[in-house]
């Protein structure tokens, strides 16, 4: 995940083609995976959680993400920022339906990827894989959450970008309908990369579409809305999954309940619709290439 507290770190990477540049810090959590020594001895539903972290950063402090060299001795210089600031206030975003639809649209997909990927393994348990697969699978996963990230930032640079949510959405749909059908072995790697993609892209997404919505002029406290939805769903979730698995005896009806919500979700961001036209709120500084224009 990728946070900026401060409007002046915000405004040179959201300027333009910062797709890339929002999956260049790839942090994938491997945790939940059942490689301790009383594994074997655990029932499917209180596995063992051993968290593991995995973080692979690239930190290239030498230059924008124009590629041009930075001046202020190699490093971002975050309290002048090189670009005006655009869009709507806080207050003005809130008024607009399509972000109450974004919020929606992501509670929904972190309801959704939070109820399969977090109890993934207990999933896999309970069908009679083993701890040692299940790990294969987690892994699978973990490595996914990488590339997803970082694949994505390259297709928003270039595409519209609900589309390429939607397009990353159909990945988890179909990891999903695999888990339902009763996946194991190489159909639930497969069934975990998927996911892994979804999850690993979506957070940048929404970083993305908030800039290319509703502007920088909040974007901080506009994200801080996406993100709480998010933490919302992929928090509650679980609990969700493991109180039907009580009730029922299986994960598939809530599997595919999960498998409905990611195309909800994906039918609301196709309906974004276009980008607005962002008008800008304040001039560049002088020495800029955008105020050296003017």
């Amino acid at each position: 995940m990728v946070e900026f507290a401060s409007h002046g770190l915000t405004q040179p990477l959201l300027a333009a083609r910062t797709g890339f540049h929002m999956g260049i810090p790839l942090a994938a959590r491997t945790g939940g995976l059942p490689a301790h020594p009383k594994a074997q001895e655990v029932k499917p539903l209180t596995t063992v959680r051993q968290p593991g972290f995995l973080f692979i950063e690239f930190q290239a402090t030498g230059f924008q993400p124009t590629g041009k060299p930075l001046t202020q001795g190699g490093r971002l210089d975050a309290s002048k920022p090189d670009v005006p600031v655009v869009g709507f206030t806080a207050t003005e975003t809130r008024r607009q339906p399509r972000f109450w639809q974004m919020i929606f649209a992501f509670l929904l997909l972190a309801f959704a990827i939070g109820g399969v990927m977090l109890p993934l393994v207990p999933i896999l348990r309970a069908r009679g894989v083993t701890p040692e697969e299940a790990a294969v699978v987690q892994g699978a996963l973990g490595l996914a959450l990488i590339v997803g990230r970082a694949f994505a930032g390259f297709l928003m640079d270039r595409i519209f970008v609900p589309y390429v949510a939607a397009a990353i959405l159909a990945f988890p749909i179909l990891g999903v309908a695999l888990l339902a059908l009763g996946a194991t072995g190489s159909a639930a790697v497969v069934a975990a990369v998927c996911l892994g993609l979804a999850a690993g892209a979506e957070l940048d997404v929404i970083a993305v579409l908030i800039s290319r919505y509703f502007g920088t002029r909040a974007y901080s406290e506009n994200y801080g809305w996406q993100y709480a939805a998010w933490t919302l769903g992929s928090g509650t979730a679980p609990i969700l999954t493991n109180f039907v698995f009580d009730r029922t005896g299986t994960h598939t009806t809530i599997l595919w309940v999960y498998f409905a919500l990611f195309v909800a979700s994906a039918l609301l961001v196709l309906r974004l619709g276009p980008y607005p036209k962002l008008e800008a709120v304040a001039a560049a500084p002088p020495n800029s290439p955008a105020g050296a224009a003017s």
